[in-house]
């Protein structure tokens, strides 16, 4: 039986979901997230990794807070984090240096549909 993070990564990678806008604040990335029924969510990842993990206003995210939901592993792959990585069971970035450098690959996330691999399994 799979675990919890594996069905959301899943779910992240194989959902239509996208992301359509990206706010920064001084320590922190805000991303608009349209879910599958077109809900808009949003999540937030704070640059300071004592902050981990991400939140998002989502129901999955208020009920297992502790777990990434598949709208943060959106963001996350979209930024350039392993599939394979996202469905470890509480996995965050190794150190603050990595967690900037998913940020600055950031801006690249937003558009007004998922990127164009997303079918690649």
């Amino acid at each position: 039986m799979e675990h919890w993070q594996t069905l959301r990564a899943k779910r992240a990678r194989d959902h239509d979901i996208h992301c359509t806008r990206l706010d920064f604040t001084d320590a922190s990335a805000v991303f608009t997230v349209i879910g599958t029924q077109g809900d808009s969510y949003e999540v937030e990842v704070e640059e300071n990794l004592d902050l981990w993990p991400p939140i998002c206003t989502c129901e999955d995210y208020a009920w297992r807070p502790d777990f990434l939901c598949k709208h943060i592993c959106h963001c996350f792959r979209l930024m350039g984090v392993d599939y394979d990585a996202l469905s470890e069971l509480f996995w965050e970035p190794t150190d603050q240096e990595t967690l900037l450098e998913y940020l600055c690959n950031a801006p690249s996330v937003v558009g007004d549909r998922p990127y164009e691999d997303r079918n690649a399994k």
